[in-house]
């Protein structure tokens, strides 16, 4: 479903697989430590059409952070999330969202999950 194309040696970016000529629905930035990775996800939920395409994406940015944590041979890996932008539908029940008198929903909110491999 998502394409993940590298921008540079730290910057991947995301695209939906039907359309290469969208702007990046997801990038992300991969910061290494001594022990440690750290993947710093935007993902601009204006190009999410519905809550499985969302899952989905989630699910590939997860798919790197695992591939990168084995290639780099970290013994850790924290995926931050950032969603920001307008969509027609709820991502998560436990994010924060503001509701527009449009039917459209405002979000702005972050999240954090370690890799368990």
């Amino acid at each position: 479903m998502w394409q993940t194309l590298p921008i540079s040696k730290e910057l991947y970016g995301f695209l939906p697989e039907s359309n290469w000529h969208e702007a990046w629905t997801a990038t992300a930035m991969i910061v290494e430590t001594e022990h440690k990775l750290e993947i710093h996800a935007d993902i601009h939920v204006y190009y999410v059409k519905n809550k499985e395409e969302f899952e989905l994406l989630l699910e590939a940015i997860r798919h790197l952070a695992g591939i990168k944590k084995e290639e780099m041979a970290k013994e850790s890996c924290m995926i931050h999330f950032r969603c920001k932008g307008i969509s027609t539908f709820t991502l998560d029940d436990s994010m924060s969202v503001q509701y527009h008198s449009g039917g459209d929903i405002l979000v702005d909110t972050e999240f954090s999950e370690e890799l368990v491999s």
